[in-house]
């Protein structure tokens, strides 16, 4: 459809015009002639405007969503359902991270000279593989020989003076002889000693009755007229004394047959007082009898025959009576002369007795006063040689302990000498060597050079108390050395060998409470040292050298982080309000 007006070109007679045009979506358009503006059509008439504010009231037609939106939407649910119950299916190690560095399993030693010397010689360099044992410094042993020489033989003196002593204590004077250092006035107080001794000897015999052949001949005779006189006068005290004897057993003997005459006596007069008192009472029953009757025979109700009779038989119940009575007195008389008797037997048998205990005591006393003269001579030697034994045994243990001391001083002196020489306690590599030539003054408070071991290296970590709780000795651990980044060279296994029982407190390199913990390393060996392979070329560990280190303690879902997260972040809301 053509346009009504020629926006391009305009027909008329007035003056010329400007032509605007205005294209629609059909492509017509209008043009707006200036005034005296003529066209060859009429212009059709157009559409009214709509205003603005109702332009969105029109109706909406929606088209269906094109199908690779549903697919990206699709996808992505998904995914995130995979991955929801993947995390919640999978496991993943939980590590706890800790630093530290490498140290030999043996840890460096700073050798200390453990007294202070002189330098005289120098066996090993800087960087010098030792062995355990090695000497490495010598230093000047004059002075420690000569005070161990003289303190050996002062020791030597002392115990050949104090063995001397002890013979002299033990009766072995003879045996051992006195050395040369022993002072005269010990030597002459050893001497009187032994003569005390001697001599108490001769009174010991004396007393028992030996014949020692140490005694001399002179001594001899003397034992023996001693012993002839103290023989008789005890002679003569046990003759008294048998005699003694011998009366009081015929004493003992008289004692024995009165007794027996006494106890025969006693029975007889108990036998004739049964008999007096049966007799009473056969007497008392006639008398009753008669009593009885003689009423009778006065009235004539008996036979006078028969009370004659009855009164002659009461007159000799009673002639038994009295003769029963004077048996009965006889028998009494007759007891009482045998207690009598017996009661002088046994004071002669008293005085036997204590005649007897006369001779014996004096027989006692006899035998002491010959024997008082050798105990009152031992008891006097045995208190100067009691004396002479005290000085002696103060000799003695004052010379022990002097001993014990020099032993002392000998074994001191021996260590110090066998520390003027230097040696490695362990195997190693020697630096840091202080001595630079001879001559050089050690003192004992400063270390003079070191020894690194050659053991294997070890990775001693430190463990923050937060994250002790799961780890235990034996689990596995990935360490990674600062010097080889992680990405490049990757890290080197290992196990956990060692935990500390303590927390170390905070210090001036680490701020916070730690374990300390050990790692052995599943290096490779090289040439008997532990390598990292760098660019395929083995490069050793070095002791020193920082890492760091993840312990595998537990596998973890892999959602619980996620949950963790979360829960921490609920926390710091709840926290925060």
């Amino acid at each position: 459809m053509q346009s009504a007006a020629n926006g391009l070109h305009g027909n008329g007679n007035g003056p010329s015009s400007n032509g605007n045009g205005n294209g629609n979506g059909n492509g017509n358009g209008n043009g707006n002639n200036g005034p005296g503006s003529s066209s060859g059509r009429e212009s059709e008439p157009q559409a009214p405007q709509i205003p603005p504010e109702l332009m969105f009231d029109r109706p909406v037609i929606l088209k269906q969503t094109p199908i690779w939106s549903l697919a990206i939407i699709g996808l992505i649910m998904g995914v995130t359902t995979f991955s929801i119950g993947w995390a919640a299916w999978a496991e993943v190690d939980e590590a706890i991270p800790a630093q530290g560095k490498l140290e030999p399993q043996g840890a460096v030693k700073e050798i200390q000279a453990p007294v202070g010397g002189v330098v005289s010689d120098i066996l090993v360099k800087e960087g010098e593989t030792v062995r355990q044992g090695q000497e490495l410094i010598v230093f000047d042993q004059a002075a420690s020989q000569a005070e161990l020489d003289s303190l050996v033989s002062v020791r030597a003196a002392l115990r050949a003076e104090t063995e001397y002593y002890e013979a002299q204590l033990q009766g072995r004077g003879a045996v051992v002889p006195p050395p040369a250092n022993v002072p005269p006035a010990l030597a002459s107080l050893t001497d009187n000693r032994a003569a005390l001794v001697a001599e108490n000897d001769l009174f010991r015999a004396q007393l028992s009755g030996a014949d020692p052949a140490s005694l001399s001949g002179a001594e001899q005779a003397r034992l023996q007229t001693n012993r002839s006189e103290q023989n008789s006068r005890e002679s003569a005290a046990q003759l008294g004394v048998a005699q003694l004897s011998q009366q009081l057993n015929q004493a003992e003997i008289r004692m024995a047959n009165t007794q027996q005459q006494l106890a025969n006596a006693k029975s007889q007069f108990l036998s004739a007082q049964g008999q007096l008192k049966r007799s009473q009472d056969a007497l008392a029953i006639e008398e009753k009898i008669l009593s009885d009757i003689q009423p009778l025979a006065e009235e004539g109700g008996i036979a006078n025959i028969q009370f004659l009779r009855q009164q002659q038989e009461v007159g000799t119940g009673r002639s038994e009576v009295e003769r029963q009575a004077a048996e009965v007195n006889n028998r009494q008389a007759e007891v009482t002369n045998q207690q009598a008797e017996l009661m002088q037997l046994q004071q002669e048998k008293g005085r036997l007795e204590l005649a007897i205990a006369q001779s014996q005591e004096e027989l006692t006393n006899t035998v002491a006063r010959s024997q008082q003269d050798p105990l009152t001579r031992i008891a006097d030697n045995g208190k100067r040689i009691a004396e002479i034994d005290s000085q002696l045994t103060k000799l003695v243990i004052d010379n022990k302990k002097r001993i014990s001391e020099i032993d002392g001083q000998i074994s001191k002196s021996r260590v110090n000498l066998s520390y003027q020489v230097l040696k490695a306690p362990v195997p190693g590599k020697v630096f840091d060597i202080k001595p630079k030539g001879l001559g050089y003054v050690v003192n004992s408070n400063e270390p003079i050079l070191k020894v690194v071991p050659v053991d294997g290296l070890i990775a001693q970590v430190f463990i923050t108390n937060r994250d002790i709780g799961f780890v235990k000795e034996g689990m596995e651990v990935d360490v990674r050395i600062d010097s080889f980044p992680y990405s490049e060279f990757g890290d080197i296994k290992g196990k956990l060998i060692s935990i500390g029982d303590d927390a170390l407190p905070p210090d001036q390199i680490y701020q916070f409470y730690r374990f300390p913990a050990k790692v052995e390393l599943y290096a490779d060996i090289k040439d008997g040292k532990q390598v990292i392979s760098v660019n395929g070329k083995p490069v050793p560990l070095q002791s020193g050298m920082s890492l760091s280190v993840n312990i595998k303690t537990r596998p973890r879902k892999v959602i619980t982080y996620f949950t963790d997260l979360f829960d921490r972040k609920v926390d710091g809301f709840k926290s925060g309000q």
